[in-house]
C-alpha cells in the first residue's frame, strides 16, 4: 500500500543522461557549440558527444580553413 504523496521513482541511468544531452546539443545546434562538464556529468557528456561523432552529427560541419 503507498502513502499518500508518495511516487515511485525510477532511476535514472547514465544512458538517460547521455541522451538528455544528445537532446539539447541537437536542440541548441551543435555547429558552434562548446561542451564543459565538470566531475559527474563528464561521463555522460563526453558520451553522448561521442555517439554523436560516431553517428555522423552534425552533418554540416565547418570546414576547417
Amino acid at each position: 500500500m503507498m502513502r499518500a504523496g508518495y511516487r515511485q521513482w525510477t532511476a535514472f541511468t547514465l544512458e538517460d543522461c547521455a541522451a538528455e544531452v544528445q537532446a539539447s546539443i541537437r536542440h541548441i545546434g551543435a555547429e558552434q557549440l562548446h561542451v564543459l562538464a565538470i566531475c559527474q556529468a563528464a561521463v555522460p557528456a563526453l558520451a553522448a558527444v561521442s555517439l554523436l561523432a560516431s553517428a555522423g552529427e552534425p552533418e554540416n560541419r565547418p570546414q576547417e580553413a
